[in-house]
């Protein structure tokens, strides 16, 4: 039902008078029927105008009648006037106005007279079209004035002003031309964004059905007629190993009629950069300007080494010298380095050029056993030209770092010194202390849980989710805190890779399948992390419960699945922790006669966390705290560690303390055993002892001091359950001791964690279970060596796994490390069908190394091919 105005469309005065009418009313383009019969078809005599210019319409008509034309912009109707119509054409004309820019609508209303037989068209017609008014005033002309070459590590001046002398407001950039070339980068143009064709949102109503009987179809009465926008959405592009030409400053007033100079100093680089100018003013007028530059000298120097580097290898450094000009002659080339890298022979060499040229030397280098970062000066002379180039390269070790442990228990009262020895390479000795109310070693399950190479869901999640538990738990210094808070905001960004468009979570990114234990667990992460105050992205949360809610109403509690039960319970576990407990789907899975034990305890704490406390209980009468021993190797990843650690995680909701102790002793027991877990066993278990800790140990303190190499004493009181300080980073091989005395009154149990990465040795070749095959071939499938490769040459390195036996082997990885020198060749980014190796669930490309994820049926092989460049 409409309340509508109804106006003399002759005289244009309004009656006064109100009138009801139910109507449906038509949105155009989403309906079909007789409102086609009543479009109206026009022209103008040109697309784009100028303000100030003519706009000349010819509209067909056929006969005498009136024409309502209507000059609509975006949000209101600027003009309107009638003009009677001829048979045959009628033409009409208007002039353009700046508020017609950036484009204009022209809606013309055709009305034919009442009872006319000439023609068997409806006495009313409609027609719209869009022209584009240009304001010149809105039109800034930057002009940029600047050398045409420059010359590196020197200063670029730049002088700015506005071509008809306008004031403005800009910003300037300088980037490195080749870096705009990876993603295409355009100077950005603010006068294309903001004067870009806006959608005609002015709707119109007619009554004329109501009024005039002379047609006897239902018209539509509401029309709604535009045009649409652009939408540019760039990828930001990947970091560089170099350092790139990126400067930019503003923004910046010029006063009509002025000029300004900027001075921007050029780092050591060769090649070209792109000076851009972006302006703008109050009065809405935009522009900007460019001007492509090259950065070169009369004597240049190209080195190249590899991205990265390992300890002991030996590297080849070709170093290309070019002579721009005739005056170049005689050209000393000389290496300088660090203490990670020496030279093998002469650290100088000479080059001759009788023309302007170029020329390669090569020099010979070999890494130091230790890590960090190598430093490389390559230095050109010819007379007073010179030329420099630096290089940073990381040293990183092929091998995994170890961690080793001294425990203790100090007495109250106690004094103890122990001495502490490391192997392995220079560079990469961390010592910490730990101390705790619980003898738990923190650090090692920790770190094997950070420095974990792969990233599905679960371990994604498992590497994250532990350091987030024990932030409450923990003492840490405040660089240790900014360090674990970048590792939760990195895997909260990077679980939003994981997310399909049902809201749930895929088991490696870009996967349209969902993983239902997976979404289980990174969503109970993103709570968590929610509560304790971290920002998620913008929709991830709301998308997850809405599949959360969908699967657990679904659910069928037909299943009988150990697996699918506990699924089931640990997803309206977390819908309970959200706010949003499924209380209808939790009671139809406590009414299952064969529901799991350990989906019992899981469900349990759904019920606690919902308020539900008496249930919760009545559900776990009965059951046991331990779980028998079992390893699961997909579905829910579960370990009997793993289903005990939920166990303690429902008994601490329950504030059950007698058996919250039993169960957190035996785990603790378990994580210091020195065995393989896996990565949600120990997440999870670090996760539940995390809340334990600090549950059972509130309140208490501890109270000691250590020194070390005989040092001054540091004393220490503790207010946490546990505490971490590191002694010692990015040390060497030299002995240490540290000396530890209790002052308090309550036991400290003390860790000394020693970190580092072992010098490579040459391990003997393994087989259990499964065989491998591998060879070196060149790019025709022929068998060769490595040692007989020209730098430059291609060549693919292939791996063949065998699975002999009747198991069928999920979750395999192939780890391949390859020396810094070859440069992988990502055939995924190529559109290359060389090289076809066997399927796989998920391939990782690194650096220097390439991860393939698998499944293997029983007595079936797998071959992968990674296609390498001798750089």
């Amino acid at each position: 039902r409409y309340l509508v105005r109804v106006t003399d469309l002759a005289s244009g005065h309004s009656s006064g008078k109100i009138v009801y009418f139910e109507s449906p009313y038509w949105q155009r383009g989403n309906s079909g029927g007789t409102q086609f019969a009543s479009m109206l078809s026009f022209s103008s005599d040109k697309e784009g105008y100028k303000v100030g210019e003519k706009v000349k319409l010819t509209i067909p008509t056929a006969g005498k009648g009136k024409a309502l034309i209507s000059i609509e912009t975006g949000e209101r109707v600027l003009q309107k006037f009638w003009v009677n119509t001829a048979k045959g054409e009628t033409h009409a004309e208007f002039t353009c106005t700046a508020e017609m820019s950036p484009n204009a609508y022209v809606f013309v209303t055709l009305l034919q007279p009442h009872g006319s037989v000439e023609n068997d068209l409806p006495l009313r017609l409609y027609g719209i079209i869009p022209i584009n008014v240009e304001d010149p005033g809105s039109h800034l002309e930057p002009l940029i004035a600047m050398a045409d070459v420059l010359e590196p590590e020197s200063n670029a001046r730049i002088t700015v002003k506005e071509k008809k002398g306008r004031a403005m407001t800009y910003t300037l950039a300088m980037v490195d031309e080749g870096l705009l070339d990876l993603t295409r980068f355009q100077t950005p143009d603010p006068w294309n964004e903001f004067y870009q064709k806006e959608a005609l949102r002015v709707k119109t109503w007619d009554l004329y059905d109501w009024v005039i009987g002379a047609y006897g179809g239902k018209l539509n009465r509401i029309l709604s007629i535009g045009g649409d926008g652009s939408g540019k959405n760039g990828k930001a592009a990947k970091a560089n190993r170099f350092k790139p030409v990126v400067r930019f400053v503003g923004p910046f007033y010029l006063p009509a009629g002025a000029s300004n100079t900027h001075e921007l100093i050029l780092p050591q680089y060769i090649g070209s950069v792109r000076v851009m100018v972006v302006a703008g003013n109050n009065n809405g007028a935009y522009g900007k300007a460019d001007k492509t530059v090259a950065v070169k000298k009369p004597l240049m120097v190209l080195a190249t080494l590899p991205r990265v580097v390992g300890p002991d290898e030996a590297i080849a450094l070709p170093v290309n010298v070019f002579a721009m000009e005739e005056k170049i002659k005689n050209v000393s080339v000389q290496v300088e380095v660090n203490n990670l890298v020496s030279i093998n022979g002469t650290a100088m060499q000479t080059l001759h050029f009788n023309l302007p040229g170029d020329e390669v030397v090569n020099f010979k280098l070999k890494v130091a056993q230790r890590i960090g970062i190598a430093k490389i000066k390559v230095t050109a002379k010819c007379g007073k030209e010179i030329a420099v180039q630096d290089f940073e390269v990381d040293v990183r070790p092929s091998n995994n770092e170890i961690t080793r442990l001294s425990r203790l228990r100090l007495e109250p009262g106690k004094e103890t010194t122990i001495d502490v020895s490391f192997t392995g390479l220079d560079g990469s000795h961390t010592l910490a202390l730990e101390t705790s109310v619980l003898p738990l070693d923190i650090s090692k399950r920790m770190n094997y849980l950070i420095t974990y190479p792969h990233g599905c869901i679960e371990q994604t999640t498992s590497a994250a989710f532990p350091q987030l538990a024990m932030l409450n738990v923990l003492e840490l210094s405040n660089s240790e805190k900014q360090k674990i808070t970048s590792h939760i905001k990195a895997a909260l960004e990077k679980i939003a890779l994981f997310q399909t468009n049902s809201g749930a979570f895929s088991y490696w990114p870009g996967m349209g399948d969902e993983n239902a234990w997976g979404s289980n667990y990174a969503g109970h992460f993103m709570l968590e992390a929610e509560r304790m105050g971290y920002t998620l992205p913008v929709g991830m949360k709301n998308r997850w419960l809405d599949f959360q809610k969908k699967a657990a109403q679904n659910w069928s509690e037909n299943s009988s699945a150990r697996h699918e039960q506990l699924t089931q319970a640990y997803r309206l576990y977390t819908l309970a922790l959200s706010g949003n407990p499924e209380i209808g789907s939790m009671n139809r899975l406590r009414e299952m006669k064969n529901l799991d034990a350990v989906s019992r305890w899981r469900l349990a704490a759904a019920y606690a966390q919902s308020g539900q406390t008496e249930v919760a209980q009545k559900l776990i009468k009965g059951q046991a705290v331990w779980v028998n021993s079992y390893t699961e190797l997909s579905n829910t990843f579960g370990t009997a560690e793993r289903d005990e650690a939920m166990i303690l995680e429902t008994l601490i909701l329950l504030k059950d303390r007698i058996k919250s102790d039993q169960v957190a002793e035996r785990l603790v027991k378990k994580l210091n055993e020195d065995r393989w877990m896996s990565t949600q066993t120990t997440a999870y278990s670090l996760i539940a002892l995390g809340k334990y800790m600090n549950v059972s140990a509130s309140g208490n303190s501890m109270q000691f001091s250590y020194s070390m190499d005989k040092g001054a004493a540091v004393q220490r009181i503790q207010q946490k359950p546990a505490a971490k300080e590191v002694l010692l980073r990015n040390g060497d091989r030299a002995p240490h001791s540290v000396t530890l005395r209790n002052d308090g009154r309550s036991t400290v149990h003390i860790r000394l964690v020693t970190e580092f990465i072992p010098l490579q040795e040459d391990e003997p070749a393994v087989e259990k279970t499964i065989k491998m095959l591998w060879a070196f071939k060149d790019m025709k499938g022929a068998y060769m060596s490595p040692d007989k490769l020209k730098q430059g040459s291609d060549f693919m390195a292939e791996v063949t796994v065998i699975n002999p036996g009747t198991k069928y082997l999920q979750q395999m990885t192939l780890n391949q490390i390859f020396p810094s020198g070859w440069e992988i060749r990502n055939l995924r980014m190529e559109e290359t069908s060389i090289a076809p190796s066997d399927p796989s669930t998920y391939q990782d490309y690194r650096d220097d190394r390439v991860y393939t994820y698998f499944d293997m049926p029983s007595t079936s092989k797998r071959t992968y091919h990674v296609v390498l460049n001798a750089a």
